[in-house]
């Protein structure tokens, strides 16, 4: 963590530079910048100003504080938003109905060695996730079939690409990943 000394990224205020003391009295969220699919969607809270820069970066929308209130709730219980039904834009996908219990996260983790199956580092050394190595959102399983140890950081990158693209952009043999993938289906499931 910063020194309160420390400028925060060299944010310079009207008056003077931000300082990290300053986050909670001088600066407030005026929204969020979302990116998915490559399409950047930035969200304002009610009542920020939408500026030139805001619309040059792409769609802008501004929910109510009906919407932001439906929008905060989910994040306790999160779902998928569709923020433009037109172009099928998603801003914020989550899975409560695909959690996946502690016993069987246990198991993956074990099956696959403590460790990311895609980058091979350790628990310990970066957090593990279990992937869904079909993504669900392509009609992939939601069992010890489709489940894969993956760091955190793996999982997101892969986020919802097709198996075939992450193998590639992995330079990973997906014929062989499939059969592993089975092979440790089998070792979870007992």
């Amino acid at each position: 963590m910063p020194s309160p000394s420390d400028r925060f990224y060299l944010l310079q205020l009207p008056s003077r530079p931000a300082w990290w003391g300053d986050l909670g009295n001088r600066l407030t969220i005026a929204g969020l910048v979302l990116e998915g699919e490559g399409v950047p969607v930035t969200i304002l809270t009610p009542g920020a100003a939408v500026t030139e820069e805001n619309v040059r970066r792409g769609l802008v929308l501004q929910p109510t504080l009906e919407e932001w209130s439906d929008i905060i709730r989910a994040s306790d219980d999160p779902s998928v938003f569709i923020l433009d039904e037109t172009n099928g834009i998603k801003a914020i996908h989550r899975k409560t109905r695909y959690i996946i219990s502690g016993d069987v996260q246990q198991r993956v983790w074990r099956a696959y060695g403590f460790k990311c199956f895609y980058c091979d580092r350790e628990m310990g050394d970066v957090q593990l996730t279990i992937d869904h190595f079909y993504p669900l959102e392509q009609s992939g399983a939601n069992d010890e079939t489709n489940y894969v140890s993956a760091c955190r950081s793996c999982n997101k990158q892969k986020g919802n690409m097709s198996p075939q693209d992450w193998c590639k952009k992995m330079d990973i043999d997906f014929g062989d990943t499939q059969l592993h993938i089975a092979e440790a289906a089998m070792r979870i499931a007992k």
